[in-house]
């Protein structure tokens, strides 16, 4: 993403700061982790066995199974390192149903709400594809057309786009190199002064 397409979202993004071991509850945004690890956790519940040994029957008056009757155990799965990002409706780890929890040192994360984000997304698909185009109309002109990619990358980001109307003289308008995308130039004798514009 270019600055320039960040630059008009800069408002929306904010900082949060989860302690460590508190889960993070995740609300509608995109998260990039700046600072300490995000932890995968799942809890697994307990064998059988363990549940029955575990949990005195005198204790269990509704009836329910050894298993329910013990707090399950954390398993850490995985880790998010600084650099990571991350949605809210992404799934985590093999199983797809584990938490997140900030690590020991506590968390901090860089949020932008999805709205945001999404319009982020499509702002730099409509910028990326005008680029490819203007490249393509760049390679298409015959002073260019001999030059590298790489060169014609650089170009793109001198031009202007400007528009000209019917009866304009666009060429004494615009003082340096001009390329026509769209429409005709139409060369025309000046009365009195003995050249065409």
């Amino acid at each position: 993403l270019s600055p320039e397409s960040i630059e008009p979202h800069l408002h929306d993004f904010r900082i949060r700061v989860v302690p460590g071991g508190a889960p993070l509850l995740l609300e509608r945004q995109w998260y990039c982790v700046l600072v300490g690890v995000v932890e995968v956790v799942r809890f697994v519940l307990p064998a059988a066995n363990q549940a029955a040994s575990a949990s005195p029957p005198s204790r269990n008056f509704q009836g329910l199974p050894p298993a329910l009757l013990t707090p399950p155990a954390i398993d850490m799965v995985g880790r998010l390192p600084d650099g990571a990002t991350f949605c809210a409706g992404d799934t985590f780890g093999p199983a797809g149903d584990e938490w997140l929890v900030a690590g020991s040192g506590g968390v901090e994360l860089l949020c932008l709400p999805l709205k945001a984000y999404r319009s982020l997304q499509l702002n730099a698909a409509d910028l990326r594809t005008q680029t490819e185009d203007v490249e393509e109309l760049l390679g298409r002109t015959p002073l260019l057309q001999c030059c590298p990619k790489r060169v014609l990358r650089s170009v793109v980001d001198l031009l202007e786009k400007r528009e000209a109307c019917f009866g304009h003289d666009a060429l004494r308008k615009w003082q340096g190199l001009c390329i026509i995308s769209t429409g005709n130039l139409q060369i025309l004798d000046m009365p009195g002064e003995g050249r065409g514009t």
